[in-house]
């Protein structure tokens, strides 16, 4: 059998911006957002098999 499939995905990551006080060694950053879409799509196949019983 097979069976065909497929799958969006959205995503959303958010930062806000930063300051550090501290002198030469403090940090800082813009805030920033970034969107991402993501599709799979594609096939999937199966197979039954059957298995012999083992006599002794």
């Amino acid at each position: 059998m097979i069976t065909p499939f497929g799958r969006l995905d959205y995503a959303i990551a958010q930062r806000d911006s930063f300051h550090e006080d501290g002198g030469a060694s403090s940090l800082s950053g813009e805030s920033a957002r970034e969107d991402q879409f993501a599709t799979t799509v594609g096939l999937r196949a199966e197979r039954q098999a059957s298995v012999a019983e083992r006599t002794s």
